[in-house]
Parts: structure tokens; C-alpha cells; sequence
């Protein structure tokens, strides 16, 4: 085996499974080498190589004030990779962990299911909710987000956020896949989008995005969620995300994506106040 040949096609293959099955190949035959220290971090070098050059060309190029990069099909596997991969450590290690994520690739990933978001959708909800808000310079301050449109679906989610806590703020960055069911029940991939940003809203204002603080549990419950109280912290984030979600998307071109149709119109404008004044506030 060409174990250079191998770590080649797990890096820049566009298909996500064969790179899973192409990590898994390259960490069992580098293991076994005398050098497989200069291997690794061969492969560390290579890999960001290949996906963070157009990633920082575009922080470096780019003269408008939006804080996001598109990362599409052509590179989305790198990018996946590098952002989700654990960091370089101990040759041994490394490989240890190169092939575990090689293995959960194959196992938490299919072949495209149902519908992905299309790159001019993902802008134009990008360039509005800055020409209205400011978003993407408030929300992702720190650091510009990647939005990674992944062309599999996950058996598990939607789609899901990165978030890194510097210490100084959250990078966020985000996979948004197929959806991993087809069928008129299941949500459009742009209002799973609008819930990511729910996530990011929460992130970016109170740091904590693990919990829901009181007062915003509290308006929630004197509204239409009396229960928000007696569910789990991870689920009360989920409904806040989709408050501020469907706040964002009520009355605006892409209210259609809003999968909350029975939801009375005085709790929409609500949650349009309340995300409004969480982004007034950063």
C-alpha cells in the first residue's frame, strides 16, 4: 500500500464514506511504520493545507462586512474533516483517533436521503438577515463561521453546530446536511437552518449555550410554553432555538420555511421582539 496514495484520497476525496473508509486504511498502515511520526504530521499538514487556504484567502479578500464562509460540495469532506477531527497529539494517539473517526463517519453517515439547502438560498437568508440586523458581524464576532453544505445526510440529525469557547468568545461553524428523511412532515432545510441560528443567537448573547437563563424561561412559560420548566436543559435549548428560529423568519420573504404553522401570530411577533432585542443588545 501507498500509504502517501492513501492519505491523499482520504483528504481530498469529495465522498465523504470513501474518505471514512480511506482514514481507517491509512491509520491501520501507519501505524505499523518506523516513521509514523513524520506521517502524522504530514497528514495534519496536508490536511489543512488543502482546506484552510480558501477558508483564510476569503477572511483576507473579502471587503464586506459579512462574518461567514461557504464552504461547498467540492471541498465540504476536507472542511468536515478538519474542523471535526480531533487536533494532532502523540503519533499513537493520532492514529488512534484518525481511524475512530474514520469508523463513525461509515456509521453516522448515509448517501444523501432528502432535500440539502442550495448555496444561493443559504446566502440570500445570509445577506438579509445582515441587511436587517447586522447578523453575522454581531453574532459571529470573533471569528468568521463556516457553513459547510454536506452532501450526505447524518442518521441522526439534520444538521449541527461547532461551537469553540476561546475563552474570549464561541466560533461557531456549521454541517448542514441532507435532510435524513424525505416526506411533507419533514422540516425544509432552510428552517433547519433558521434553528441553527437560534443556536447561534443564544451562543453569541449569553455564552452559555447549554442552558436557558431564568428570565427567558420564564417569558416562555408565561407565554405558550407553561411546561419549559419541567423539561431537560439540552430540550429547553432546542425550544428556544426554534423560538428564536421562527422570530427570524416571521414576516419576512422566508416565512414559507416556518414549520410552525398552528403557532398563534401574537407569539410569533413575540418571538420576532425577542430575537430583535437579543441582536439590539450585542
Amino acid at each position: 500500500m501507498d500509504i502517501y496514495k492513501t492519505m491523499h484520497e482520504a483528504i481530498h476525496s469529495k465522498d465523504l464514506l470513501y474518505s471514512g473508509q480511506k482514514l481507517i486504511e491509512f491509520a491501520d498502515a501507519a501505524y505499523n511504520e518506523k516513521n509514523r511520526s513524520t506521517l502524522v504530521k504530514h497528514f495534519y499538514e496536508r490536511l489543512r493545507e488543502w482546506t484552510l487556504v480558501d477558508y483564510a484567502f476569503d477572511n483576507m479578500l473579502d471587503k464586506s462586512k459579512k462574518r461567514y464562509y461557504i464552504c461547498d460540495e467540492s471541498k465540504a469532506t476536507g472542511m468536515y474533516i478538519t474542523l471535526a477531527l480531533p487536533g494532532e497529539k502523540a503519533p499513537a494517539k493520532s492514529l488512534n483517533e484518525i481511524r475512530s473517526f474514520g469508523e463513525q463517519i461509515l456509521a453516522h453517515y448515509t448517501k444523501p436521503i432528502g432535500k440539502g439547502i442550495l448555496k444561493a438560498s443559504l446566502e440570500s437568508i445570509l445577506q438579509y438577515l445582515d441587511e436587517q440586523y447586522s447578523f453575522s458581524s454581531k453574532v459571529f464576532d470573533k471569528q468568521k463561521a463556516a457553513f459547510i453544505l454536506m452532501p450526505y445526510s447524518h442518521r441522526d440529525y439534520n444538521s449541527e453546530c461547532l461551537m469553540i469557547d476561546t475563552g474570549e468568545g464561541i466560533i461557531q461553524h456549521f454541517f448542514l446536511y441532507h435532510m435524513r428523511e424525505k416526506g411533507k412532515t419533514v422540516p425544509s432545510p432552510e428552517a433547519v437552518l433558521f434553528h441553527e441560528l437560534g443556536h447561534a443567537i443564544h451562543a453569541r448573547r449569553f455564552g452559555n449555550f447549554t442552558q436557558v437563563p431564568n428570565n427567558i424561561l420564564e417569558l416562555l412559560q408565561s407565554t405558550c410554553f407553561a411546561k419549559i420548566k419541567q423539561i431537560g436543559a439540552a430540550e429547553q435549548c432546542e425550544v428556544f432555538a426554534d423560538v428564536l428560529s421562527v422570530g427570524l423568519m416571521y414576516q419576512t420573504p422566508f416565512e414559507k420555511y416556518d414549520p410552525f404553522d398552528y403557532m398563534h401570530p401574537d407569539d410569533k411577533t413575540m418571538f420576532k421582539m425577542l430575537a430583535e432585542k437579543l441582536l439590539e443588545t450585542l
